[in-house]
């Protein structure tokens, strides 16, 4: 008996993502959110999920040489990808499950620097049965010697919640610091 071709479908793209993108991810309730990654596990931010492509020459750090807040900044090193990698990026994402409780409209800001990488950050609600709405997405490839403040706004319905994402792509190297996340108006 052959399976039902949805089932065989997603079988088959489960493989394809798993296969593509290893996360990385330590959990710790007592660092809160972490949104300036001040409190690390084994080199790495707590509470945040890493993507790490397997076939892909990169480094996900802490900087503390020049952190715009605090200790350290995230910073991501991204080198070549093979051609058999079917992701070609690495960064980083959380939902804010306990923070936009209940909805409203948020104001999330954060810094970057950026030398040779191509990077994406996707703003966005999401539930627990759904992607999430179309997200906000700040875009860039320009080269940000000095700490520049992103921000944006990011409606929230009350039985959502928002997800942050950061994609870094090409040769490299990209930094984030001080992510902020400001309910601005309540719902």
């Amino acid at each position: 008996m052959k399976p039902f071709p949805v089932l065989q479908s997603s079988i088959w793209l489960c493989c394809i993502l798993s296969s593509c993108l290893h996360t990385q991810v330590s959990r710790k309730t007592s660092a809160g959110e972490n949104l300036s990654f001040e409190i690390t596990e084994k080199g790495r931010p707590v509470n945040w999920i890493i993507y790490e492509p397997p076939y892909c020459d990169f480094r996900a750090t802490l900087d503390s040489i020049q952190p715009k807040e605090g200790q350290v900044a995230l910073r991501f090193d991204m080198g070549t990808c093979s051609r058999e990698d079917r992701i070609d990026y690495t960064g980083f994402t959380n939902e804010f499950m306990e923070r936009t409780r209940g909805g409203g409209r948020f104001r999330i800001s954060f810094w970057m620097k950026n030398t040779g990488t191509h990077f994406r950050i996707y703003l966005n609600e999401t539930g627990a049965k759904e992607s999430g709405n179309e997200p906000i997405l700040i875009e860039s490839s320009d080269t940000i010697n000095e700490w520049k403040q992103y921000q944006a706004e990011v409606n929230v319905q009350p039985e959502k919640w928002l997800r942050f994402e950061l994609q870094v792509k090409g040769s490299g190297s990209c930094w984030m610091d001080a992510v902020q996340i400001v309910r601005i108006e309540g719902m």
